[in-house]
């Protein structure tokens, strides 16, 4: 039951909505959040930084707090400042010191060389810093400055050392699927005078100074070399990015919604008139064993089973000939534009199936008729035999004129009598070894070489190989049964091992060798060892423009009734 509705659920569009729908809802909470800090950026008060900023501070805000507030000032360490490491004379007050390894690495799922980074050391290094005036000593601490959106670091020292491995370095990091291509150092610093503007909540502490810290409501915190403007046009910019991939999705998402629910409507749909014809079925079988129970009817008999009256028009050809029982086992959908076998799910009590004359390219979507026995796919343009597996009560396949190359995954048709699969490509007799009762094999035209692995086929009685490219008759040996040859248009030039195909026969006997290279007489002896001998087909042959050609073939075998198309008379 869980299996069941787990196939009935999980299906390609509801995983694709799926996905869908929470990558909108992760999306979507982003876009929620960057319209907050956008709205909150550019509604703030910008402020100047001055002797009157703690007085205003407290006059205007009742706990000396401006929740949103821009101010922009020079940056000016409240200490020792940070000296780099390779840039002689800068003065910084954050520094960022980062060693990376570059190598190269093989990917067995790509199967190529990928550039992979490693991240070996990093270190971040900061000291008190404020955001002071120009035109006055005022200025304001910035506090926590590591927890903005984006720390305005200055990269000022970059250099690669490359690897220095010899040969036997790079030959053993290729056997190891990796090489180092060196080592990346580099170094990051905010320096001291850089002008920067800064959003987030001034506050009055109780000594009077001003403080910069996070904004007490959760949006951003940001420090930035951009103006005021510039900071809010880029975080619209973003925005905006953000605004039409929500649409997208949340359009795709609807869409796929609405395709669903049409798709549920057509089930149920589908479902109710499967109802309705269920029950006037029931009522056609209903009345017709009433009327069979009364009295007996005039009505025509149906063209399967010539037992129930007529029930069932025909709308290809308009003609009224089947009962309301045959019409559920037989489906034609014979000379159509049939591209793809889908929609027959259901027909679960079918056993008939006609795709003749269409443009089907794949086999596939008939695991539920089980009860399948003929099934005609010909003259369409498959390419492979393949999803058959579940079709164990097939007994009659029917491939004519596909384009298919091989004879492949036939192992669970054990119960197949008669296989068709004249005029493809294949050019091998292969895979057969499980049809035990096969009675009956097609594969003219195709290009098939040479008459091997049917030694499985015991119950093989019709083998049809005719127009392929056979010069030798061999390999028939374990083909006790085989009572129709036919082997018209190949090369072969003599007729030879069938001994043990005749021994003991006791039904009728044919074969086919016309349009081959037999030129002589002596090459037919072997048909006197045939005691059932009944049609020789050999015209178009050498050894037909003998004016005694019929005449030495009755001597030959005495028991045959017919030669070519011409029947036998006693005094030829």
């Amino acid at each position: 039951m869980a299996l069941d509705w787990l196939t009935q659920y999980l299906t390609l569009e509801n995983v694709c909505l799926g996905i869908n729908l929470v990558t909108f809802s992760a999306i979507y909470k982003v876009y929620r959040s960057k319209v907050t800090n956008f709205e909150a950026v550019q509604t703030a008060r910008q402020f100047d930084i001055d002797g009157r900023l703690a007085a205003k501070l407290q006059e205007e805000y009742p706990n000396g707090t401006a929740v949103h507030a821009v101010i922009r000032g020079h940056v000016q360490a409240l200490g020792d400042t940070l000296k780099s490491r390779h840039l002689r004379g800068a003065k910084a007050v954050i520094q960022e010191c980062c060693l990376t390894e570059h190598k190269i690495q093989w990917s067995p799922v790509s199967r190529f060389w990928s550039q992979t980074q490693r991240e070996i050391q990093r270190i971040l290094n900061y000291v008190p810093f404020a955001l002071a005036s120009r035109h006055s000593s005022a200025m304001v601490e910035v506090l926590d400055p590591l927890e903005c959106e984006n720390v305005p670091l200055k990269c000022v020292y970059e250099n690669f050392i490359p690897n220095r491995d010899g040969l036997s370095g790079v030959f053993f990091g290729w056997l190891r699927g990796e090489q180092t291509k060196g080592i990346e150092e580099q170094e990051f610093l905010l320096e001291e005078g850089s002008v920067l503007t800064a959003f987030g909540s001034l506050s009055v502490a109780a000594d009077g100074s001003v403080k910069l810290i996070p904004p007490t409501d959760g949006v951003c915190y940001y420090l930035t070399q951009l103006s005021h403007p510039a900071l809010v046009s880029k975080l619209r910019s973003e925005l905006g990015v953000l605004r039409v991939t929500c649409l997208v999705l949340g359009c795709t998402a609807v869409g796929l919604s609405f395709y669903l629910l049409f798709s549920w409507w057509k089930t149920r749909q589908a479902r109710a008139q499967q109802r309705k014809d269920s029950m006037r079925r029931e009522e056609a079988k209903m009345q017709r064993r009433k009327l069979n129970r009364d009295t007996t009817s005039d009505h025509p008999c149906c063209v399967i089973c010539r037992t129930n009256p007529v029930e069932v028009m025909i709308l290809e050809c308009g003609h009224v000939c089947l009962c309301t029982d045959c019409s559920e086992m037989v489906l034609v959908f014979r000379n159509n534009l049939i591209k793809k076998i889908e929609n027959v799910h259901m027909l679960t009590t079918l056993k008939e199936i006609e795709f003749y004359d269409n443009q089907i390219t794949k086999i596939e979507n008939l695991d539920a008729l089980v009860n399948l026995q003929i099934l005609d796919i010909s003259f369409n343009r498959l390419t492979r035999i393949e999803n058959l597996d579940k079709l164990v009560n097939l007994k009659k396949l029917f491939l004519v004129n596909n384009r298919i190359t091989k004879i492949e995954n036939l192992d669970k048709l054990v119960n197949l009598e008669m296989l068709e699969l004249g005029a493809n490509r294949i050019k091998a007799i292969e895979n057969l070894h499980t049809l035990v009762n096969l009675k009956s094999l097609f594969l003219g035209k195709n290009r098939i070489s040479k008459l091997e692995n049917l030694e499985h086929l015991a119950k093989l009685e019709l083998l049809s190989i005719q127009s392929n490219r056979i010069v030798k008759l061999e390999g028939l040996q374990q083909n006790r049964n085989l009572c129709h040859l036919y082997m018209s248009h190949n090369g072969i030039e003599q007729i030879e091992n069938l001994e043990n195909n005749v021994s003991g026969i006791s039904f009728s006997f044919a074969i086919s060798f016309n349009n081959n290279e037999i030129d002589n007489f002596a090459d037919l002896e072997v048909l006197r060892n045939f005691p059932k001998l009944a049609t020789v087909y050999l015209h178009s042959n050498p050894i037909e423009k003998d004016p005694m050609y019929r005449r030495k073939i009755m001597m030959i075998s005495p028991t045959v009734t017919q030669i070519d198309a011409t029947m036998c008379r006693k005094q030829q």
